[in-house]
């Protein structure tokens, strides 16, 4: 990852959510150690709303599917046989534009997803609060 780049990962919400529907300020394990049962996510649906925000291209591995330019904004989604998808989104920071980010939080909450970082607070998807961590960074 470059320095210039924000870091997010998605989860779905009631992998993370506590039994009264709310969300932790951060995750008490590692992102890529969260369970969650394929049925819970198409990754086919979920690969084509990333094809309407970034160009598709050929990833490294057979079990990567990637979009956008690796040391630009670009998303990863992991799917190995018989493990949870994992998904990355990393954000360049030099040239963000607030309709990316608006579209892809969209994107996000359709799908009934949320963000974590790599501190790893969780994130809701909404504009405001993806802003703030943003800002907060040290990209």
């Amino acid at each position: 990852m470059a320095l210039w780049q924000f870091s997010l990962f998605l989860l779905p919400i009631w992998a993370v959510q506590s039994p009264n529907g709310s969300l932790p300020l951060t995750l008490t394990t590692d992102v890529d150690d969260v369970q969650w049962p394929e049925p819970t996510l198409d990754v086919r649906n979920i690969a084509g709303a990333f094809d309407d925000l970034l160009p598709r291209h050929a990833g490294w591995s057979e079990h990567q599917t990637a979009w956008g330019t690796p040391d630009e904004s670009c998303i990863d989604l992991w799917k190995e046989p018989g493990e949870s998808p994992f998904i990355e989104v990393r954000l360049d920071l030099r040239t963000l534009q607030r309709v990316f980010v608006e579209r892809l939080v969209h994107t996000v909450a359709r799908f009934d997803m949320i963000f974590v970082d790599s501190q790893p607070r969780v994130i809701a998807a909404n504009v405001p609060e993806v802003g703030r961590a943003i800002s907060e960074s040290d990209a």
